[in-house]
């Protein structure tokens, strides 16, 4: 279904529970990993547009029973992903309620938190989110532009993730309405930085 892996020979025992891969593959390999995965930490290369949101989310929907998912995508430069709109596949990547840890990181496309974090759905235990990419310190720009909470965002997020403990890479506008994390009573970590200031109306 998707192309070779750069890892040689991927044979994984069914019995495994938990994957966390220290070389950086291409993305086909989510599609070689067993079914029935807990954890997954993978590093990810990006080849090109055939590699892109699709294998990504063909990949994690294949899971069932994720816990703990941590993504991190680069590209190759000279073949860089213009990822399309977000639409509702990418509601995989919190499709189980038993979600414990989400982290990922890489280009994300606009309009994603509406489907990662629907307004209608729960989860009670996860307990630590890392969504988008880091700051780059040197040039105080981000890696690529991450996605940026707006106050129905943060409301949905609230409303979906009461437990939250850490809150890491918050890209969020200039507004009041980040007052709405004070509801997120068992908070420790937040790691926040402003994205652009929202549209004046007319």
């Amino acid at each position: 279904m998707f192309g070779p892996s750069t890892v040689p020979d991927f044979v994984l025992p069914g019995s495994l529970k938990s994957f966390h891969l220290q070389t950086q593959a291409d993305i086909g390999v989510l599609s070689m990993l067993p079914i029935g995965l807990g954890g997954v930490e993978l590093g990810c290369v990006v080849q090109g547009p055939a590699e892109g949101p699709d294998m990504l989310l063909s990949g994690v929907a294949r899971q069932k029973h994720l816990t703990r998912l941590s993504i991190l995508s680069s590209y190759v430069p000279e073949q860089e992903l213009l990822w399309p709109a977000a639409g509702p596949a990418y509601s995989v990547l919190t499709g189980n309620s038993s979600m414990v840890s989400l982290a990922v990181s890489g280009r994300l496309p606009e309009g994603v938190l509406l489907h990662v974090f629907p307004a209608e759905h729960r989860l009670p235990h996860l307990t630590y989110l890392k969504f988008g990419s880091e700051l780059n310190l040197e040039d105080q720009v981000p890696i690529a532009p991450p996605p940026v909470w707006t106050a129905s965002d943060l409301s949905r997020l609230v409303g979906c993730c009461p437990n939250l403990y850490s809150f890491k890479n918050v890209s969020l506008q200039r507004g009041r309405h980040v007052s709405v994390l004070t509801q997120l009573q068992d908070l420790q970590t937040l790691h926040v930085q402003y994205g652009p200031a929202p549209i004046a109306g007319p």
